[in-house]
Order: C-alpha cells, then sequence, then structure tokens
C-alpha cells in the first residue's frame, strides 16, 4: 500500500557528496516533515515531466487549454562549445532558476530569424523545430 504524503511545502534539498542522490525535505499539511530520495536519474526525469504537470494542472485550473506558466528573464547567456556547430542558450529567472539547451546551428539561426520577425497576431507565435 503506498503512503500519501500531502505535501504543504518544499524545506531544503541536499545532494549527495558522490553526486548518485538528492534528499527532498518537505512539511506535509499538519506540519509533519518527510525526507525523500532520489537517484540522479530520478530527478533527471522529474525535471521533464514537472513542466508538463504544471502545464496541464494550470489548464485545468484555469479552464484554458492556452494557459502556460511564464517566468520573467532576468539573465541570458550564448556560449560555444568545443563542436563550432553547437551553441549553449541559458536561460535565468531573477529568483536563481536556471535551464540550458544545447542549439544546432541550424536551430540557432532560425531562432535568430525569428526574433527579427513579428507574428501576424498576438495568439500565433513564431514556432519551429
Amino acid at each position: 500500500m503506498s503512503q500519501v504524503i500531502d505535501v504543504r511545502r518544499l524545506i531544503s534539498f541536499e545532494a549527495s557528496e558522490d553526486g548518485f542522490c538528492v534528499r527532498i525535505r518537505v512539511e506535509d499539511s499538519v506540519g509533519r516533515q518527510a525526507v525523500l530520495f532520489f537517484p540522479i536519474e530520478c530527478i533527471t526525469s522529474l525535471m521533464m515531466t514537472l513542466p508538463g504537470m504544471a502545464a496541464t494542472a494550470i489548464q485545468r485550473r484555469q479552464k484554458n487549454p492556452k494557459a502556460r506558466i511564464t517566468y520573467p528573464l532576468a539573465h541570458f547567456e550564448i556560449e560555444l562549445t568545443s563542436d563550432p556547430s553547437t551553441r549553449i542558450l541559458t536561460l535565468k529567472t531573477p529568483d536563481g532558476f536556471m535551464v540550458s539547451f544545447s542549439l544546432s546551428e541550424n536551430q540557432w539561426r532560425r531562432i535568430g530569424a525569428s526574433i527579427l520577425q513579428v507574428p501576424a497576431e498576438p495568439d500565433q507565435p513564431t514556432r519551429f523545430n
């Protein structure tokens, strides 16, 4: 039988010395603390899954399939890699959230071209794959 923990807030996290796992300390709805242990593979999976979970929840809460969570951009960085056809784009928010993407030369050029274009309609974002 599964144990349900109704998490009220995140308290802290700590990575193991060897980097193979992360411990997340939480507080439940009645004030008890619990510690969750995740191997790094699970943390990586969570990182990829959480945006989809949050998007689904906010769309259901707002009853709007186009609703999304957005974050203000405080800083961005573009780095070259050892492969001259690849760049790393890092985006950072004022509160320290950060995500990095590797971009091929073609993706980089398409992003640059899309920045120079203004979408015809406000509800029509510029998309590329």
